[in-house]
Order: structure tokens, then C-alpha cells, then sequence
């Protein structure tokens, strides 16, 4: 079980989209509620999620500059913690651009919503791990 979660972990940049993403497509309800959503509502969040677009890329390059001894980045590059944060932070920008894209060529609302709401998964997750790598305290690492 242990090393089901180790993997669950290690792949939650596709994991947990696909999941939200799956969930989306068999909830009937929350199908009729994404599809009911107009047109004008759906050009405000456009614009939030190339505002998100932004703030992810601020996100990787304050990571990719943040003040680390050399414990700490071993330590994360040992346990895949570099990788799953890295990974999240790209997939999520990855989601957002998919899902512009979808609002522009496609014109179609449920997948461009679908693929927003995927994108929040791994937005959490770089938060989360953002959230944990700035309450490290160096001086008690050793």
C-alpha cells in the first residue's frame, strides 16, 4: 500500500487531473452544471487563467531561486520531492494553456472548463509542496 501511495505521489501531475477530469465526464450533474455555464462567465475566467499561467511560471522561478542549503536540495532530489513539484508546476501550466486553447479553436465550454479544473489539482499540489519547502527551518538541519 505504502508503495501504491510512493507512486500515486511520484505521478500526481497526470494522476490527479486525470482524475478530476474522469470525475468530471461520469458525474452527470456536474456535467449539466459545467455545460449550463455562459459564454460571458467563460470569457472572465479566460482571463484568470492566463493570469494563473502567469503566477505558475513566478511559482517555478521563486522554487527555482529559493535559498536552499545543499541539505535540503539533496535531500529533495533523493526522495523525488524536486521531481513532484517540478512536474506539477509544468502539468498545471500545461492544463491552463489546454484548456485557452480549447476556448479559442475549439470554442467548446466543457472542455475548456474540464481541463481548468484539472489544472487545479496541480496547483494545490505545487502549493502544497511550496507551502512545506518554506516552513523548513535551516537552521536545524544539520
Amino acid at each position: 500500500m505504502r508503495k501504491l501511495y510512493s507512486l500515486i505521489k511520484l505521478f500526481s501531475c497526470i494522476v490527479m487531473p486525470i482524475t478530476v477530469i474522469l470525475s468530471c465526464n461520469y458525474i452527470k450533474s456536474f456535467r449539466t452544471i459545467l455545460e449550463s455555464i455562459k459564454a460571458d462567465k467563460l470569457d472572465i475566467l479566460m482571463g484568470c487563467i492566463a493570469t494563473m499561467i502567469g503566477a505558475l511560471v513566478a511559482v517555478l522561478t521563486i522554487y527555482l531561486t529559493f535559498p536552499t542549503n545543499q541539505i535540503i536540495k539533496r535531500r529533495m532530489k533523493k526522495s523525488y520531492h524536486n521531481t513532484i513539484l517540478l512536474s506539477n508546476i509544468f502539468a498545471g501550466i500545461i492544463f491552463l494553456m489546454l484548456s485557452l486553447l480549447a476556448w479559442l479553436i475549439i470554442d467548446n465550454t466543457y472542455i475548456s472548463l474540464v481541463f481548468f479544473l484539472g489544472s487545479l489539482a496541480n496547483i494545490i499540489i505545487s502549493s502544497y509542496y511550496i507551502l512545506m519547502l518554506s516552513l523548513i527551518d535551516e537552521d536545524k538541519i544539520t
